[in-house]
């Protein structure tokens, strides 16, 4: 895989689209020490100080759309366990569909994106701050273990993690994937609400299918979630 790494862009997801758009031949991992215009889902603002790790992998897409879904968890796990590597005695949790957690406070989060045949991938990990002002708890890697400086050798221990469950999914099937995720599940079998649009949904997070659909029992029935936000209480 390639690796870029730049000093400054306006988001690395974005950045992954234009190197698409000229003609990407080979998987393309693009680092940044600052982004002016980093994102998370919804189009919310990722505040992209120096100190904290941004960059996006872009992969030729060879599953239907789907199926390619499935990469969120996969880059979610590859990230709970570069954490893990940097913070041994953390206990480190998973927020469906794609956040990463440590003590109820978001360390990470994950951009999948589909463009122009490749599936791209988004990571930021607040390393050595943590964004302010926002209306849910946030920290960072340097409340709990080690605080490296940025550089492609870090993206490297990540992508090492992400290129083994990777391989797992290929070799096997998502079900080892989700097997692998739901052990670190937060909130699994506790009541949570999820926001669908302008719905809000309460009940049982029971487990996740084989398709990354979240299982909720509400009223006594399960229900499918396909897309949507679990709140945070």
């Amino acid at each position: 895989m390639v690796i870029l790494e730049l000093e400054s862009i306006d988001s690395t997801n974005e950045e992954a689209k234009r190197i698409i758009k000229k003609g990407l031949f080979e998987d393309t991992a693009i680092l940044a020490h600052i982004q002016s215009s980093g994102r998370g889902r919804y189009g919310r603002e990722w505040q992209s100080p120096e100190g904290n790790l941004y960059f996006s992998v872009a992969l030729k897409n060879k599953y239907p759309l789907q199926q390619a879904a499935q990469i969120s968890f996969i880059a979610a796990i590859a990230a709970k366990d570069f954490i893990q590597s940097l913070a041994p005695k953390t206990a480190i949790e998973l927020k469906w569909p794609n956040d990463v957690l440590i003590g109820d406070k978001k360390i990470a989060g994950i951009l999948l994106e589909s463009y122009n045949d490749h599936v791209i991938v988004g990571v930021g990990i607040n390393i050595a701050s943590r964004p302010e002002g926002l209306d849910r708890p946030v920290t960072c890697l340097a409340n709990y273990g080690k605080t490296p400086a940025i550089s492609s050798r870090l993206l490297e221990e990540w992508l090492f993690f992400f290129d083994k469950y990777l391989n797992l999914w290929h070799k096997s099937s998502f079900a080892v994937i989700r097997d692998c995720w739901i052990k670190n599940a937060w909130k699994l079998g506790k009541q949570i609400n999820i926001k669908i649009g302008n719905e809000k949904i309460t009940g049982i997070f029971k487990d996740i299918n084989d398709k990354g659909e979240l299982v909720l029992e509400s009223n006594g029935k399960s229900k499918l979630i396909s897309s949507g936000e679990v709140f945070f209480d």
